[in-house]
């Protein structure tokens, strides 16, 4: 399993973020990774919901996930429940931790975790490309959420 966590921390409330990364609507401002990711069944946000997503890139994915995870202001968590375009994953599930550290400072963590295809090609795909990719989204992604709210957001 390859997994990939990326933390810093953010000048702003934990409900300020949540609200902005849970936003639908907003992900792609601030999520590199994403061309879509919207829902499938319910617009509302929240356990068992379903989103589908569709990454950036030179080759974009496509997939269906469920929310697993949905503590407001804590946590959220979503699993990959269906393959539909270019997906090089058997699996694959990532989440959004929110920790307050207590001296007006937060911290936000975005985890990532994956199982590759099968067989060799997959792992070399894996270890030289898909993981560096991704490892390189999430950090600009965070990036992009710490300048949001560090101009006033």
């Amino acid at each position: 399993m390859t997994r990939i966590q990326e933390s810093l921390e953010i000048p702003a409330a934990p409900r300020a973020i949540w609200n902005y990364v849970q936003d639908y609507h907003r992900r792609r401002e601030w999520d590199v990774t994403m061309a879509r990711f919207e829902p499938s069944d319910t617009e509302q946000v929240g356990k068992d919901a379903r989103v589908f997503a569709r990454t950036s890139g030179l080759t974009p994915m496509e997939y269906e996930s469920i929310y697993v995870s949905y503590d407001p202001f804590k946590v959220s968590a979503v699993k990959m429940t269906r393959p539909i375009r270019n997906v090089p994953f058997s699996s694959a599930a990532g989440s959004w931790r929110y920790n307050d550290l207590h001296d007006g400072r937060r911290e936000f963590t975005m985890t990532f975790g994956y199982e590759p295809g099968p067989g060799p090609l997959h792992r070399w795909l894996d270890k030289f490309l898909i993981e560096p990719a991704i490892q390189r989204g999430i950090r600009a992604s965070l990036r992009n959420l710490q300048k949001h709210f560090a101009d006033g957001a």
